[in-house]
């Protein structure tokens, strides 16, 4: 029972985490539309938001895995761990 437990905190974690992600870019891609006059100092282009809000989804559907149990722990983390970087490095770069 306590495997099954962990499974489900650690989902649920992840997919809290992945919808904060999604509304944090699309929120981004939103005020970017609706207030085009005000200046800011960083503009992330819309498709790097875009992508970042793909990544948020992705992370939802391997929480819900976890979730489930149909995927391990540590395997659902790894992966969206490393998708999660690879997002966050070409926001930083680009």
């Amino acid at each position: 029972m306590n495997i099954k437990l962990n499974h489900k905190k650690a989902g649920i974690f992840q997919i809290v985490f992945s919808i904060y992600w999604m509304y944090r870019n699309l929120s981004i891609i939103y005020d970017y539309r609706i207030h085009p006059d005000i200046l800011r100092l960083f503009w992330i282009p819309e498709w790097i938001l875009f992508v970042q809000a793909i990544i948020g989804l992705i992370g939802i559907i391997l929480g819900i895995f976890v979730f489930k149990g149909k995927i391990r722990v540590r395997n659902g983390y790894l992966i969206f761990g490393l998708i999660w970087i690879i997002g966050f490095a070409t926001e930083i770069i680009i």
